[in-house]
């Protein structure tokens, strides 16, 4: 009992000192490649989970950047380029911009994994149809895979075990996995992948992830324990990082994250790419993963916040990647919506006698104000009528400088009793707007105002 008091006395205290000392939140950043269409340069996009905005990697002469990952060892970006045939690393702040291998035109480099604490790179080259090693620092690079590959694709480290695991996208669709050397190699996966184009692993739980068409498919490392999860759309890329799976959906533009078992399929940012095909995810400043069970977050396992109803939160920053439920404001969810709003805070419409709106719908419980209408009281009627008023002296305008210059000249009178004749009767009469007065001649012709009277229509002088 003594130890439980004390975890109680000790959480608040380490979730206080995180926060008085000045230590920046926990940030989640989600790397994407995108290849552009065809004849097009290329980009690679960082999307900030917390934030929800998207910016991109300013480097020169990105070309078409394929597969992605990140060293947290130093900060660095690294990413294959399948035009150019190289693979080149640069900082987040696109400084430190270097090629750190190149390949010739023939070869297609379609992945890249890195053991940063080992300072070892690993790739795929379909077009040679080899699996290579490199060295971080000294960029010296072999090739450890040589022998009975078509088109190696996907590959992921398992930093823990010293093993790689990739993906083989020929006839014989497989999963194989060697060791560092290129040793010890073996088949893990054999059937029913559905075009596996990219792996990712956890190694807390010791489960390896794949890809395809419509299909996230997942085994344990000895290959047990299969399971098999639909998504109804076709995916690149796929990665993991404390506990979420995230994934680029080529058709949809879009990135997509979910819980390990499929539950829970959210987009991140939907049809704001062109074409995405890599995808890694990381956290700049927070490089321990949080083992906190669902529903919890951070270094202490916080509850998360209001989260939209089946919606989770991320469990390095607590954001709900859904949304939040009515009445509370994003990222976190746990701060409540002001008076006045509705929904995720959305200000309410000018409601009838300053009536607060319906929490949830926005809906004003006795009506909408003088000039306001519809569900949510955002809608003003009467600009709409003061609108039709211009547009009709618009039009009123225009038929007459037709008449001014169409019909012959023969005195001032005539044209006013044309006016009469072909506007006031065929156009203004069977309005019901006020008409300003510009004193032109032919608004303050005897014949025009005679008009006016017998007909009833309203003017609003000018001032």
């Amino acid at each position: 009992m003594a130890s439980l008091s004390m975890f109680f006395v000790l959480v608040p205290y380490l979730v206080l000192q995180y926060r008085c000392q000045g230590i920046p939140e926990p940030e989640v950043v989600v790397l994407v490649t995108d290849v552009g269409d065809a004849g097009e340069a290329g980009s690679i996009y960082m999307f900030n989970v917390s934030q929800k905005n998207l910016t991109k990697l300013e480097v020169p002469n990105i070309n078409k950047p394929f597969a992605i990952d990140y060293d947290v060892t130093t900060g660095h970006v690294y990413w294959t380029d399948v035009k150019l045939h190289y693979i080149r690393r640069a900082s987040l702040d696109g400084v430190d911009d270097v090629v750190v291998a190149s390949f010739n035109s023939s070869c297609l480099l379609g992945g890249v994994t890195l053991d940063g604490a080992s300072r070892k790179l690993f790739y795929t080259d379909e077009g040679s149809k080899v699996i290579g090693r490199m060295d971080m620092d000294s960029l010296g690079r072999t090739v450890i895979v040589h022998t009975g590959l078509e088109q190696p694709r996907g590959i992921v480290a398992d930093t823990t075990n010293k093993n790689i695991y990739w993906t083989e996208l020929d006839k014989e669709e497989k999963i194989e996995m060697c060791d560092y050397s290129g040793g010890s190699r073996k088949a893990v996966v054999t059937s029913g992948l559905a075009v596996p184009s990219g792996i990712a692993l956890d190694e807390k739980a010791g489960r390896l992830f794949w890809c395809g068409h419509d299909v996230i498919g997942s085994v344990l490392l000895d290959g047990s324990g299969r399971r098999n999860v639909d998504t109804e759309t076709a995916m690149i890329d796929i990665t993991i990082f404390n506990g979420l799976l995230y994934f680029t959906a080529l058709r949809d533009k879009s990135i997509y994250t979910m819980l390990e078992n499929g539950q829970h399929m959210t987009p991140l940012a939907s049809h704001l790419f062109t074409k995405p095909i890599g995808i890694h995810v990381f956290s700049p400043n927070f490089h321990k993963p949080a083992s906190c069970p669902g529903g919890q977050y951070g270094v202490s396992c916080e509850s998360c916040g209001h989260c939209e109803e089946g919606g989770i939160c991320e469990k390095t920053t607590g954001v709900c990647l859904r949304g939040c439920a009515p009445g509370y404001r994003m990222p976190m969810c746990r701060e409540e919506c002001q008076n006045n709003t509705y929904g995720t805070c959305t200000p309410c419409g000018l409601c009838a006698e300053d009536d607060p709106c319906h929490r949830v719908t926005g809906h004003c419980p006795r009506g909408c104000k003088f000039g306001w209408t519809g569900p949510t009281c955002k809608t003003g009627w009467l600009i709409f009528a003061v609108a039709g008023t211009v547009i009709a002296v618009i039009v009123v305008a225009v038929i007459v400088g037709a008449v001014y210059n169409v019909r012959p000249t023969g005195g001032e009178e005539r044209v006013t009793v044309v006016y009469r004749d072909d506007v006031l009767r065929n156009h203004v009469r069977p309005q019901s707007h006020v008409f300003p007065q510009d004193n032109a001649r032919p608004h303050t012709a005897r014949v025009s105002m005679d008009f006016r009277r017998v007909n009833n229509i309203l003017v609003m002088s000018l001032p």
